[in-house]
């Protein structure tokens, strides 16, 4: 059967470009090798904010006299949280149901895809051609080749969400977004957790950001070791036991249950790709601006391409090739105002270059910086852990914010607006904001760009002025 499209991966990028391309009139397969939704409705975005939550209304019980209540614990069964968390996901799923896109006029298919060549594509024993092909078939957890994990057992984000057994003593290894939510939603569920985080937590992030976090999980008894090595694995007496090394130094720490996020695989095996020309490498597929592979009518979007792995890029990336590919307009992706965030409590988000990029870039800049603590409405909810950072240039123009602290994802947004359509910080500032509302800090630190200009001399002149009229 002929297509107009036939797009390889039931993602979030795959099911974007599906819809979008049916309602637009093209005749289009949608191949999934397993269930529709992706990694982000099963074991990634939903299922974890899913459980973070959770974890927040027992880190409110837990916490609530802090605002005048009478202090108590919260008690849970852990089956029923995982419960809840599946139940979230039953509730969206019918939004990226076979049945809604056959509905829609997609053809579905279930099987495993290889291309036979250029313009064929098998699905089982199913023959598909098209115009257009679209991969989109996202990552895996990535693993260690370090002795005995194997052997020793662990979870991944693709078994975390279904496991029941509530693990009273956490090893998690690695300190990425991923390592980083899922270690304080079990801490503050009651597990106790240790990261194993080379680096540091969330290492990519503003180093003020990173710290800022750390000293946070501290607090709340949260173990984070860096700058260790990690040697092997087993399993003894129903405890998994993690061996390392600080500086040639030796020491292990056993736990009920490892959780492994130390990054992501792409997703290629078995597509036959080399035997058509497309070219890969160990981080994926490789694309041009348009997303298109070496061979020009076969695009790649989402995970499988190695570039950044969040849902809302995904999506972003489906809207370029469905311009390029049903209009054939030379859409372009642009990546140079990517924002995201790690939700953690207090949560980071970010835009741009951090002030260590900055420094290494050689490009001059100012720093302009505020504490939750000097907003009125973060003391009003007693929410003050964090600041807001911003990398600025000498003219106002935004180069980068960094924000950590109580609803820092619904923060940024004014300044990836800004940065997008290439606005100055002092429009920030000359903006009114809401009072008393989070978002006001916003402009407060915006206003730290005019105080930065308020030389000595300029004060002095300025006092003169005022003194004398």
């Amino acid at each position: 059967m002929k297509y107009d499209l036939v797009i390889i991966g039931g993602g979030s990028a795959g099911l974007t470009i599906a819809a979008g391309a049916t309602k637009l009139g093209a005749k289009v397969a949608l191949v999934e090798k397993h269930k529709l939704g992706g990694e982000c409705l099963w074991t990634g975005c939903v299922p974890s904010k899913a459980l973070i939550r959770a974890a927040e209304v027992a880190h409110t019980i837990n916490t609530a006299d802090a605002y005048g209540f009478k202090k108590n614990s919260a008690q849970h069964t852990f089956s029923n949280v995982i419960d809840y968390v599946q139940h979230v996901i039953k509730k969206i799923e019918p939004h990226d149901s076979p049945e809604r896109f056959k509905k829609l006029g997609v053809h579905v298919f279930f099987g495993n895809a290889q291309f036979k060549d250029k313009q064929t594509l098998f699905v089982d024993k199913k023959e598909l051609k098209a115009k257009n092909f679209v991969i989109s078939t996202g990552s895996s957890p990535a693993t260690l080749p370090i002795p005995g994990l194997e052997k020793t057992g662990y979870l991944t984000n693709e078994t975390l969400f279904t496991n029941k057994t509530f693990p009273k003593e956490f090893l998690v290894i690695g300190g990425g977004p991923i390592g980083a939510e899922m270690a304080q939603a079990f801490s503050r569920l009651g597990s106790n957790v240790t990261v194993f985080a080379r680096s540091g937590l969330i290492s990519k992030e503003d180093t003020d950001v990173s710290l800022e976090l750390e000293n946070a999980f501290e607090k709340e008894g949260i173990r984070v070791i860096k700058n260790m090595d990690l040697v092997k694995f087993e399993k003894k007496n129903n405890k998994k036991i993690v061996h390392y090394k600080i500086k040639n130094k030796k020491y292990f720490l056993s736990g009920d249950e490892i959780l492994l996020s130390t990054g992501r695989t792409p997703n290629m095996q078995g597509l036959n790709l080399e035997g058509i020309g497309v070219e890969t490498t160990k981080k994926g597929i490789v694309v041009n601006e348009k997303l298109q592979t070496r061979v020009k009518h076969i695009y790649a979007a989402g995970d499988v391409t190695g570039g950044y792995q969040f849902t809302h890029v995904a999506s972003y990336e489906a809207g370029i090739i469905l311009i390029n590919t049903l209009f054939k307009f030379p859409k372009k992706a642009d990546y140079s105002v990517i924002p995201w965030t790690t939700f953690t409590d207090p949560e980071v988000a970010r835009v741009g270059i951090t002030e260590q990029e900055a420094k290494e870039k050689n490009i001059e800049h100012d720093i302009l910086k505020l504490s939750f603590k000097d907003v009125d409405r973060a003391q009003a909810e007693n929410q003050t852990t964090g600041f807001t950072k911003l990398v600025v240039d000498k003219k106002g123009k935004l180069l980068g914010a960094h924000i950590i602290g109580a609803r820092a994802g619904e923060l940024l947004p004014e300044f990836v607006l800004a940065m997008r359509k290439k606005l100055k910080i002092t429009d920030i500032f000359n903006t009114i904001h809401t009072y008393p509302t989070l978002s006001s800090m916003n402009q407060q630190v915006a206003g730290k760009f005019y105080e930065k200009k308020l030389s000595p001399r300029i004060k002095k002149i300025l006092q003169f002025i005022f003194r004398f009229g």
